[in-house]
């Protein structure tokens, strides 16, 4: 790789499972204890991608924020169950994106 080519990290969206740069998604994360707030990708490049707990990514797109809903592709990603506030929260942060 060239010295001007910067590896771009990859993730998964838990709604359409495509592929894409890290930037295009939202990340919620599941602390031990309760749930992180959802976080925009950018606030966690930040402070170097580390943030506690496992993780899970969704497009900010509606379309995917309904199938996720639909699906309850949080509680399957996270492994446990995810409060509904958490996908309403999500699905105003989309809306307010459009």
């Amino acid at each position: 790789m060239a010295n001007d080519e910067r590896h771009v990290p990859q993730r998964m969206c838990v709604a359409c499972r495509e592929r894409g740069d890290k930037s295009a998604f939202v990340r919620i994360g599941a602390k031990e204890f309760g749930f992180a707030e959802p976080a925009e990708c950018a606030s966690v490049a930040q402070t170097h991608g580390v943030k506690a707990g496992r993780g899970a990514y969704i497009h900010r797109d509606a379309k995917c924020v309904k199938i996720a809903v639909k699906k309850r592709s949080f509680d399957r990603a996270l492994r446990r169950k995810v409060p509904d506030e958490v996908y309403k929260e999500l699905e105003d942060m989309v809306s307010n994106e459009q």
